[in-house]
């Protein structure tokens, strides 16, 4: 699993572009359809803890085996 090489969390936000179908209302969004969802662009990779943020996961965090215990 990859860990943040600052503050050692595990869980991580992807920051892109992208789009998908969505239903409308006179007024707002009613349902998104997940199925649909194209990424355009990965903007940036960050640690969900303590906002640690790169292009590359690689540059703010380790990868480390998980063990079998």
């Amino acid at each position: 699993m990859w860990k943040c090489k600052k503050c050692g969390c595990v869980r991580f936000n992807i920051w892109f572009r992208g789009y998908m179908e969505a239903d409308f209302d006179s007024i707002e969004i009613v349902e998104y359809h997940q199925h649909t969802m194209q990424l355009v662009r990965e903007d940036f990779v960050e640690c969900i803890d303590c906002r640690n943020r790169d292009k590359k996961i690689e540059k703010i965090a380790t990868w480390e085996e998980e063990d079998e215990n």
